[in-house]
């Protein structure tokens, strides 16, 4: 068992020294022909087109920023054949609102040398918001409903069955308690991490419970709902949620804010307050303590090249990758286009990766959003509330394969071969989205801290 054990930490150790990310693009401007180019890992590609500056700035470059060349062909660089730069903008300028996220996945396409970061996309029924994760060789699942409830499934995804006769519930879940997170505690015990609404509401504050597990009798008793917050107590307008766990030694903690300011905090056995939230409303809440700030700049390309869709939100849980750091994803939306009496806004989501040691700091994020054609982001299928359009792919949880299709469960101890989430899509139905794990991280950009 020890000569095994040996020889696994070699292989890893040799693993995690041997990788190394791509250089991401730089984009360079030809004096002598006034052409663009893009250039990675000293292989280029021409950007066609007559309005150059309207070209690059669709690819989310700062063209202030270009370095200049006197020419292509005084360089050591070669074509790179892979990669396909864009001709123009004008088939697209016609109708901008239905083409927009063509725009999208074209220019990741191009920024990713056409590699598809996208496995599949498969619909996966009239589940809103479910969070997923690998439990006991199968799979357990929450989902949004007027009732909440517990459901456990094969790593098919199919044979479902609700988990509740598994587990007591002297408090049990309200409309109010929205997008649950399902996570696992080092400890065997099962957290569930909550976005809940107040009286008429109001407010929105991260919340959690606990399905504790008793061995006597082989059953969970789910804990009554906790409010978490940190620093001290919020105000009624303040509106926190979709805070992303993990484990760092055998605890748990939370990232709450991603950029501009990476924030963590600490989940431990804190004195539980009860507080007036909303009138009459009194909650049980925890106070808990910031553990770590990182201060971080934008992304970190030469170019200046940045996300462009809105404010970086929470999403899934983070998993430890050996090599690599924790692997998150997030969520963001923005009005992309305006059209009659209607606004369009859509959601996004992307992933980034933060150190595995203290003080925690982000370390790559996407500068484009993970997108394909598969998973279809048509306004037709938007779903309208009052006078904007939403077009919705909401990341709620994840889990790792093997490159046999095998749910890595539990630490990771080998390289994953496949990121699988589940997507809530349009708060209606649900997504399973397979993506290559080596695109994605190729596709991850520096970020300054």
């Amino acid at each position: 068992m020890m000569f095994i054990s040996i020889v696994l930490y070699v292989l890893l150790s040799l693993f995690i020294k041997s990788y190394s990310y791509s250089e991401p693009h730089q984009l360079y401007y030809e004096l002598s022909t006034h052409q663009f180019y893009l250039v990675r890992n000293n292989e280029y590609c021409a950007i066609a087109g007559d309005d150059h500056n309207s070209t690059v700035k669709y690819l989310g470059f700062n063209p202030e920023k270009t370095s200049y060349i006197d020419s292509i062909k005084k360089t050591t660089w070669n074509p790179n054949k892979k990669l396909r730069c864009p001709v123009s903008l004008t088939e697209y300028d016609e109708d901008y609102c239905s083409n927009y996220h063509l725009f999208c996945i074209d220019k990741f396409a191009i920024l990713n040398d056409n590699l598809p970061i996208v496995k599949s996309v498969k619909p996966f029924g009239i589940y809103f918001n479910p969070s997923i994760i690998p439990f006991q060789g199968k799979l357990l699942m929450i989902r949004r409903t007027n009732k909440p409830f517990l459901e456990i499934m094969d790593t098919r995804l199919t044979n479902i069955k609700r988990f509740d006769g598994n587990y007591d519930a002297d408090h049990p879940m309200s409309i109010y308690e929205t997008d649950i997170r399902i996570f696992l505690k080092p400890n065997g015990n099962i957290l569930l991490f909550i976005s809940r609404y107040h009286h008429s509401w109001c407010c929105i504050t991260e919340a959690t419970r606990e399905l504790v597990y008793n061995p006597s009798t082989d059953r969970y008793k789910l804990t009554d709902l906790t409010r978490l917050v940190y620093n001290e107590f919020p105000t009624i307008n303040e509106k926190e949620k979709n805070w992303s766990p993990f484990i760092y030694k055998n605890e748990v903690y939370l990232v709450q804010k991603i950029l501009p300011l990476f924030r963590v905090l600490k989940l431990q056995n804190s004195p539980i307050y009860n507080t007036t939230v909303y009138h009459d409303e009194i909650v049980p809440t925890m106070l808990l303590p910031v553990y770590s700030d990182s201060s971080c700049n934008k992304m970190k390309y030469t170019s200046g090249q940045s996300w462009d869709y809105g404010d970086i939100r929470g999403g899934t849980q983070a998993i430890l990758i050996p090599g690599y750091g924790y692997l998150s994803f997030f969520h963001s939306n923005k009005v992309f286009c305006n059209e009659g009496n209607y606004s369009y806004k859509s959601y996004y989501m992307g992933a980034y990766i933060f150190s595995d040691t203290v003080p925690f700091k982000l370390l790559k994020i996407s500068s484009q959003p993970i997108m394909s054609k598969d998973l279809t982001y048509d306004i037709k299928n938007g779903v309208q509330h009052g006078g904007i359009v939403f077009i919705i792919v909401f990341p709620m949880s994840y889990w790792l394969e093997d490159n046999t299709g095998k749910i890595i469960e539990g630490d990771v101890t080998i390289k994953p071969s496949t990121v699988v989430l589940s997507v809530g899509y349009n708060d209606e139905t649900a997504k399973i989205v397979k993506l290559d794990f080596d695109v994605l991280i190729e596709s991850l950009t520096d970020v300054n801290c």
